[in-house]
């Protein structure tokens, strides 16, 4: 099951009555989903893997959290530069849950 927009905003510690970022937070989902998708390279479903999809993955807490992780890292990360800190990149621990599941194409 993808993450709710309230346990998104616990993960980016915003007021659970404070609703003024629940767009930005679904946006945030649809897109992490979209690029968990893209390093998995499989599809992602929330409920059930159709048949006609033999590569998909059903979302399970591990992939729950990498998508959770991903949206708070650019509720945080806005701007594509930060001044005055250390540039880093994705956070490992997303691709350290998701590389288990990528397959490659014609495997």
């Amino acid at each position: 099951m993808f993450p709710t927009v309230p346990e998104l905003r616990l993960q980016c510690r915003i007021d659970s009555d404070d609703s003024t970022e629940d767009q930005m937070l679904s946006l945030y989902l649809n897109a992490s989903v979209k690029h968990s998708e893209i390093i998995v390279n499989r599809r992602l479903y929330e409920n059930e893997v159709p048949a006609e999809d033999p590569d998909g993955l059903l979302v399970s807490d591990d992939i729950r959290l990498a998508l959770m992780l991903l949206v708070s890292h650019w509720y945080e990360n806005r701007e594509p530069v930060n001044i005055g800190n250390i540039t880093t990149t994705l956070p490992f621990g997303i691709e350290a849950i998701l590389k288990p599941y990528r397959i490659r194409p014609g495997t």
